[in-house]
């Protein structure tokens, strides 16, 4: 299974809670878990479970802001990065 959150929501399997989400949610040196993939993937797992639309919905105005702005900026990297 890919982890592609989408517009509305998916269900998930357990195997793949267990194969994704750390056994324990710990704190180490002021992050969630031990490192950036594990943090990835439960964010992925999350918003798949959960979708797209209703993360961008719940996220304080600020925040979408911050989030059109960097859209805009990669979207801007793929376009200069595109082979034409």
């Amino acid at each position: 299974m890919e982890l592609t959150p989408r517009r509305k929501p998916q269900e998930i399997a357990y195997k793949y809670f267990e194969k994704f989400i750390p056994e324990k949610i710990e704190m180490y040196q002021n992050n969630l878990f031990f490192n950036e993939t594990e943090r990835i993937n439960t964010l992925l797992l999350l918003m798949q479970n959960l979708s797209l639309e209703t993360m961008v919905k719940n996220l304080p105005i600020e925040s979408r802001i911050v989030l059109g702005e960097i859209l805009k900026e990669t979207e801007k990297d793929k376009d200069t990065t595109t082979v034409k």
